[in-house]
């Protein structure tokens, strides 16, 4: 049916059409029919039949969200329509597979592809959370939100910035990864956001709040200096190091007082959890 696209598409509507059907053996047979079908990677077969796929279906789901987009060019509506379709899926690899294929498939930009982005941000696992905040740093538009004042609550930034009271550490550092290519630098709320974060419990989120810091602020920004100066004195190694490297970079030259000894950007270890498949919770 792949070889013929009119073909493919009758046999798409036709079982669409019936899936629904009052016979529980009619039913059956159009689900297991559109489920093979979507399998090859037919994004029509797989809007049509991802919500009436179970658990027992999930490795064949898995399979065929990967396919899509070898078959299909960025941009395609219909593509990107049954990734995020998937997004409802019980099984939490099949959504953050979607997830990742939403980011290949979208333009960026693409504002519906966005939205769906955007609600991921609210799943219950973390893995799918760091997915879409990747995903978003790569599909949502950049400044869509003044630089100098606050974000919009419907925007990607609102959301994301949520996502810096998340449970977990993980999502927490893909959190401040993520702000610089949602934001303008001198965005005031990621900036704000990113110097709480330097208080952070676990020492991969400061050094990841650092990080931010150093691509949200301006040069000379006083109160990003001083924050970030005082991450000197951190009792973990990794982070003195991150909060040097930033603080001899943020500084005004003219009024420069730090007697911090700083290496090359090179030689700083800006390893943070792996993002977005390290937590499977």
């Amino acid at each position: 049916t792949r070889a013929d696209p009119t073909c493919h598409a009758a046999l798409v509507r036709t079982a669409a059409a019936i899936i629904g059907h009052s016979s529980e053996e009619v039913h059956r047979a159009a689900v297991s029919g559109l489920a093979r079908v979507a399998g090859l990677g037919s994004a029509a077969a797989m809007s049509a039949v991802v919500e009436h796929l179970g658990r027992g279906w999930k490795e064949m789901l898995h399979t065929a969200v990967q396919k899509l987009p070898r078959l299909h060019r960025r941009g395609d509506v219909a593509a990107i329509s049954a990734a995020a379709a998937c997004f409802g899926h019980c099984s939490g690899e099949v959504r953050s597979a979607a997830v990742q294929v939403v980011a290949q498939l979208a333009e960026p930009g693409d504002e519906m592809a966005t939205e769906a982005l955007v609600r991921q941000l609210a799943d219950d696992q973390a893995i799918v959370r760091c997915g879409a905040l990747v995903a978003l740093s790569q599909v949502a538009k950049k400044g869509a939100d003044s630089p100098k004042s606050g974000s919009s609550e419907s925007s990607p930034t609102a959301a994301a910035l949520k996502r810096l009271r998340d449970g977990n550490a993980t999502v927490r550092c893909a959190t401040l990864v993520t702000l610089p290519r949602l934001v303008d630098r001198g965005h005031s709320d990621a900036i704000d956001a990113a110097i709480d974060s330097l208080q952070d419990d676990v020492a991969e989120v400061r050094r990841a709040a650092v990080r931010s810091l150093l691509e949200l602020a301006e040069r000379g920004d006083a109160r990003v200096v001083q924050a970030i100066a005082a991450r000197t004195k951190d009792h973990d190694n990794l982070v003195q190091n991150a909060a040097a490297y930033a603080l001899a970079r943020l500084e005004d030259r003219r009024n420069r007082s730090s007697s911090v000894i700083v290496g090359r950007k090179e030689d700083i270890d800006w390893r943070l959890p792996e993002l977005p498949s390290a937590v499977l919770t």
